[in-house]
């Protein structure tokens, strides 16, 4: 506040009585009394609404900075997020080749099993072939 303010206020109440010494009879005296304590009454409000204006005027700062910082982290997100995005369709492509690598290995997997077992009953027939041949040349050659 204005510390003229003050003194216009000071020296007003040194020109006005104590308020036990103003007779109601006289309105002269009581209006003079009513002014000084309605200018005090100002002068305290105007304080009052200064310190409140400066504490406005720091927490607005003080949301200004916040409002900035979130703006950061709202950049920030952004970032993550499309990185994580790019990463996730890398990742999807990666999975579709690995899935389509265990198809074909699954396949030549079978392929291999199917020759396998061809060629053990192929050998097998033969060597049942051969026995019964050894068998029956044996049976042939007993008298």
């Amino acid at each position: 506040m204005n510390p003229e303010a003050h003194k216009i206020v000071q020296e007003m109440e040194k020109h006005t009585p104590e308020p036990g010494a103003v007779s109601p009879t006289n309105p002269k005296a009581v209006q003079n009394f009513l002014s000084i304590r309605m200018s005090r009454l100002f002068v305290i409000l105007a304080e009052d609404t200064e310190k409140s204006s400066e504490e406005l005027t720091k927490q607005t700062g003080n949301l200004v900075e916040v409002a900035k910082a979130q703006k950061q982290l709202a950049e920030n997100l952004s970032t993550q997020t499309d990185r994580l995005v790019g990463e996730t369709v890398i990742l999807r492509r990666f999975t579709k080749g690995v899935f389509w690598l265990t198809v074909v290995l699954s396949i030549f997997t079978a392929v291999l099993i199917i020759i396998a077992y061809l060629e053990y009953s192929t050998k097998a027939h033969e060597s049942v072939k051969s026995g019964i041949k050894q068998q029956s040349t044996q049976n042939n050659q007993t008298p």
